[in-house]
């Protein structure tokens, strides 16, 4: 879905995961977030969101999160 708020995480073993970024999906879904990271593990979330369409259906997207990536 498109206007979804994409947050990236920076995974901390042992402490409190903190986040790197946000990023918005585009009509298809895709998104970008274009940061400097340090080295190490990452994941990827979005919240739920209720959408509403024309005639009044209403459309939820659940919760995701991403598997977790590196960057080297």
């Amino acid at each position: 879905r498109g206007a979804r708020l994409v947050t990236v995480w920076e995974r901390n073993p042992g402490a409190t995961d903190g986040p790197l970024g946000t990023a918005k999906t585009n009509r298809v879904g895709r998104w970008r977030l274009e940061v400097t990271a340090p080295a190490g593990s990452y994941y990827a979330t979005v919240k739920k969101k209720a959408i509403r369409r024309n005639g009044g259906q209403r459309h939820v997207c659940s919760y995701d999160r991403s598997k977790n990536f590196r960057v080297p």
